[in-house]
């Protein structure tokens, strides 16, 4: 089934900032994202299946190595620190890497750097990983609430063994750019996926069955 919304003629095409660090180089079993030094700080977690272990390059000069599944890590950056980008702030290659095994779910949380409203510093993000089975809520953090509200673009490698994508994009207000696999696979939960997304006015999604 393919859904068509109404396209926005000033919108049709997103322009990726030439001055973005590329991220299309993710490797398989990798997720890698831009973030910008905007916001209090980053913060989420990954699974790994048979708790395994992880790195992560926070795109500073930080590397942190053995990682945990399931475990809340979080970062702050020095502002003006990353790589200068032309629309005004610097930015960061974060690199979620070197698993012992597969990633099977990926999540922003909280940090606790404030106890104010928390606005990820995502603009980007390149999911690698084929083994994700939980897609729900990867951008947006029901409760205590977290926001994706810069993130513009997003591909996604593999649905081949999901089956939820509930609140994926939630409140992505900035969203324009997003990159789906070839098919849903065994994704049934679609529930407020989409929801909020006011710039993506246009998005054709893959053939999945019934």
């Amino acid at each position: 089934m393919a859904v068509r919304l109404p396209l926005n003629k000033a919108t049709q095409k997103w322009n990726r900032p030439s001055d973005w660090p590329i991220i299309s180089d993710c490797g398989n079993n990798e997720i890698f994202l831009i973030v910008s030094d905007s916001g209090t700080g980053l913060a989420f977690s990954t699974t790994i299946a048979s708790s395994g272990t992880y790195s992560i390059d926070w795109g500073d000069g930080t590397i942190e190595t053995g990682r945990l599944s399931d475990t809340t890590y979080q970062h702050q950056y020095v502002i003006g620190s990353g790589t200068p980008c032309t629309e005004g702030y610097t930015t960061f290659k974060v690199r979620v890497f070197n698993a012992s095994n597969s990633i099977t779910a990926w999540a922003i949380k909280r940090h606790t750097f404030t106890l104010n409203t928390q606005y990820s510093p995502l603009l980007e993000a390149y999911i690698g990983a084929t083994s994700i089975w939980n897609y729900a809520q990867m951008f947006y953090l029901n409760s205590p609430t977290v926001y994706s509200k810069t993130l513009r673009a997003v591909t996604i490698t593999s649905f081949a063994s999901s089956v939820t994508c509930s609140m994926m994009f939630r409140y992505c207000s900035a969203l324009e750019y997003l990159k789906l696999p070839a098919s849903f696979g065994n994704v049934s939960n679609f529930d407020y996926m989409f929801n909020g997304c006011s710039r993506l006015t246009s998005i054709s999604l893959p053939t999945f069955s019934n």
